[in-house]
């Protein structure tokens, strides 16, 4: 329980968000008994905008970021709204990820304005969490640190999670990709709430596969909010890439819309268990047009 006063501090966070664009994005039926949040509609276009601003705007009114630099290692959606939000609001940023990342990411990162230093592809995003943590050391830099800053896993209990609730009510299982652990873990924590008999239920990519966003983020070295709040995941489901891009050509075809890779893994992992829940909430972290080389379909 919150008091008052930090309650009404998070309502003005949450309007000063949505001022921004981000927040309230559509809440939709895609399959029978499978609703999505349609998180490309945010501002900088993904689910990671929500987070991003929770975690700047908490520091900036704290004080924390006068005349410092943000810096963050991204798979790349965090660090694309990073570097919008910060330049929205006339602020420094450095960002840090895998030279693997998309080249639309890369160019929108630098059209902002950021620093941008890419790490080997071979050591992924944890290679780049690695980097960040001996620059901090020697700079002037405030590092957000989404992969344990609690901030993350808050801006989905107190936004994306409502959203859907307000939306649809409560479901019988939610369904989502775990990469920082934020978005899954801050929809369970409010829907446990609700009613602990909720199944959580997390995707990550199979053995050898590489969906952007997704990790297996339970042997990682840097996991601060799955060891907090990771409990509240029920069961993990493992995804492979030509399963997820198989769901984005599906998706594609029968509607039109390009769904991210992630997108495309969780909407697998909701078709395969819909008979044995009835009603799933997922999230479709971004649209796919970041990925259109990835997509052979696309090419033919």
């Amino acid at each position: 329980m919150i008091g008052s006063s930090a309650r009404s501090q998070i309502e003005d966070l949450i309007e000063s968000m949505r001022r921004m664009g981000i927040g309230n994005t559509p809440f939709v039926q895609v399959e029978e008994g499978v609703f999505a949040k349609i998180e490309w509609r945010n501002r900088f276009g993904s689910i990671k905008d929500r987070p991003a601003f929770y975690m700047i705007y908490s520091l900036r009114e704290a004080g924390d970021l006068d005349n410092r630099i943000i810096i963050e290692a991204s798979s790349g959606n965090t660090g694309l709204a990073i570097s919008g939000i910060a330049r929205m609001l006339g602020l420094k940023s450095v960002i840090v990820l895998p030279e693997n990342a998309s080249s639309a990411t890369k160019q929108a990162i630098l059209g902002n304005g950021s620093e941008l230093i890419e790490t080997s592809a071979v050591l992924g995003t944890e290679g780049s969490i690695k980097a960040v943590n001996e620059m901090v050391s020697t700079g002037n830099y405030v590092w957000l640190n989404q992969h344990s800053n609690t901030k993350n896993s808050d801006a989905h209990y107190y936004t994306t999670a409502r959203e859907m609730a307000e939306a649809e009510g409560k479901p019988a299982a939610i369904i989502a990709g775990i990469g920082t652990g934020g978005t899954i873990t801050g929809i369970a924590r409010y829907f446990k709430e609700m009613d602990p008999g909720i199944r959580i239920i997390g995707v990550q990519p199979s053995s050898g596969s590489h969906i952007h966003g997704l990790r297996n983020a339970f042997s990682s070295k840097y996991r601060g909010i799955i060891d907090r709040y990771g409990d509240l995941i029920d069961e993990i489901v493992y995804v492979n890439e030509d399963q997820a891009k198989g769901e984005i050509k599906r998706y594609y075809e029968r509607t039109g819309d390009l769904i991210g890779i992630s997108s495309g893994a969780n909407l697998f992992a909701a078709r395969t268990m819909k008979e044995r829940y009835g009603k799933i909430f997922t999230v479709f972290p971004d649209s796919g047009e970041k990925y259109r080389d990835e997509l052979d379909f696309l090419k033919q």
